[in-house]
């Protein structure tokens, strides 16, 4: 490495920079070279063999592709790398490399999509908005007597002083927790591996699980990618109320996905999905009146990937300041 550059880096997946911030991260190195996404570790090994520095997001990068490389620098685009980087923290130590990675760039775009979600589905948007758009008018309908109504049988609901059950009490959940609280006015409970005293004292509950799931009238889940599969069971899902919400923009394998497809079905509950065990089980959610799914949409703003790039660079550019 030069004073104040890297002599080769090599950037694994697309990574989406501003012009600016790309501009920038070509001023940390003499050498780019630029990858798409690959599996090939036997690929991966032979380019980076080389290079003393690495940013990934997708790609994995293993032990045995770093020990016979001059890589001491890896950046990771994103907010969890142990899937990625498989290498423990104290082997990185051991072999000298500094790992950064992004923690925290998309919190708010995240916890806004969940509130999009239930918003949409607690009053029915997408049926009115296809009723609208065919001219289906049933507000006139009523209005002229030629619909009655029975209010028992309206399914639009307020979210007001509902019951929001967060499981994963970490930035973003926190970050759907106060909405609900402070804009909406709903009673929050919480679950999360490790309690939380401080949120405590803003009147969030802590519950068990179990509780959780029986009690909330919105469930969101909020919780690591190294939650054991099916960590939101059958059991879980059947036992929450009739015509609760139950969204997941967190990780798909958390969930019992057949399970949760099932009581779909049953139009016992709502859903808002964003991620799944692989990809969206299109066949079966699509024609379901009672659930809205996308995929990975949680992050994806235009500020959040500003704000991912500008953190990106700016971590390579603070090692480099710091280290010559």
């Amino acid at each position: 490495m030069t004073s104040n550059k890297f002599k080769k880096l090599v950037v694994f997946d697309n990574i989406i920079l501003t012009p600016e911030q790309k501009e920038r991260l070509m001023k940390t190195a003499e050498k780019i070279e630029f990858y798409p996404k690959t599996n090939d570790q036997n690929f991966i090994k032979e380019k980076i063999k080389d290079a003393d520095a690495v940013i990934n997001c997708w790609t994995i990068i293993s032990e045995d592709s770093l020990k016979n490389s001059n890589v001491k620098y890896i950046s990771n685009w994103g907010h969890w790398w142990k899937h990625r980087i498989i290498v423990s923290e104290e082997k990185l130590k051991q072999m000298g490399i500094h790992l950064d990675h992004i923690p925290d760039y998309g919190t708010g775009a995240v916890a806004e999509l969940v509130w999009a979600g239930v918003l949409a589905l607690s009053r029915n948007l997408e049926k009115w908005h296809k009723d609208a758009a065919t001219g289906k008018w049933t507000y006139e309908n009523i209005k002229r007597g030629e619909k009655e109504v029975n209010i028992s049988e309206v399914q639009e609901h307020l979210v007001q002083n509902k019951i929001l059950g967060i499981v994963g009490m970490g930035r973003i959940g926190y970050q759907v927790a106060k909405i609900g609280l402070h804009g909406f006015g709903t009673k929050v409970i919480y679950y999360s591996r490790a309690r939380k005293p401080e949120i405590e004292k803003e009147g969030i509950e802590f519950v068990p699980l179990k509780e959780l799931f029986e009690k909330s009238d919105i469930i969101s889940l909020h919780v690591s990618p190294d939650v054991s599969k099916n960590f939101i069971s059958k059991e879980s899902l059947q036992s929450m109320k009739s015509g609760a919400i139950f969204v997941n923009t967190s990780v798909g394998n958390a969930v019992d996905q057949e399970a949760l497809i099932e009581i779909l079905r049953q139009n016992k509950i709502k859903a808002f999905l964003d991620v799944y065990q692989q990809f969206p089980p299109r066949k079966e959610l699509k024609d379901l009146p009672n659930v809205i799914f996308t995929y990975r949409l949680g992050w994806f703003s235009q500020e959040s990937l500003m704000n991912k790039g500008e953190k990106l660079v700016s971590n390579i550019e603070r090692y480099l300041k710091n280290k010559n």
